[in-house]
């Protein structure tokens, strides 16, 4: 029976508890054995991370302490170029045939963000696991699919999640005015943080 491993890719600057709580939601309700941590070196489609690529790379591995399910992989990072899913997935299952693989990612992310190449990862996946947001329905996601017309459209599924309303920008923002993040990041990410005199 293959190991079933949930990615949860992003930029992680910094990674923080509704990150850790989206990955163990979709473990709960999916099954999965294991939910992998990726940051990724250069997005896409976003600016370039403020904080050096080791500095979220070892935010993620600290936060990935606080409960057995998680592992981190350096595997975007690593690679030193554009992150693009695609490259990332093919590469993972060539390089680990025991293992069923499955994409997780917020439900706003599917909707405003470009994918390259979509169909192809899909192919590649178990799933692609995506989870309600704030403001974003499941409506608007079928509408845009239908739109995509993609051959591997049943691969993606909708997890309902209490979740929390959390986000790195605004974490980033109280940090930048001296005001506390406690609660919101672990508290060995905040630590590091400190330690290293990020987002200031």
């Amino acid at each position: 029976m293959r190991l079933r491993v949930g990615i949860l890719g992003g930029t992680f600057c910094p990674i923080h508890c509704g990150h850790l709580r989206m990955g163990i939601e979709v473990a709960e309700q999916t099954g999965l054995d294991r939910i992998m941590i990726m940051p990724n070196n250069l997005p896409p489609h976003k600016d370039a991370p403020n904080v050096s690529a080791q500095d979220r790379l070892m935010m993620c591995r600290l936060a990935a302490q606080t409960c057995p399910l998680f592992t981190v992989s350096d595997l975007e990072i690593s690679r030193g170029k554009m992150s693009y899913t695609i490259n990332t997935v093919m590469e993972l299952t060539y390089q680990n045939p025991g293992c069923a693989f499955s994409f997780i990612a917020g439900a706003d992310s599917l909707i405003y963000s470009v994918w390259y190449k979509l169909d192809e990862i899909l192919s590649h996946l178990e799933y692609f696991y995506v989870l309600n947001r704030p403001g974003v329905s499941l409506e608007e996601l079928q509408y845009k699919l239908e739109k995509m017309n993609l051959i591997n459209v049943n691969k993606i599924i909708w997890v309902e999640s209490p979740g929390l309303d959390i986000s790195s920008t605004h974490i980033r923002q109280l940090l930048a005015e001296g005001r506390s993040a406690r609660y919101l990041v672990p508290d060995s990410v905040l630590d590091y943080i400190k330690i290293r005199r990020l987002f200031r």
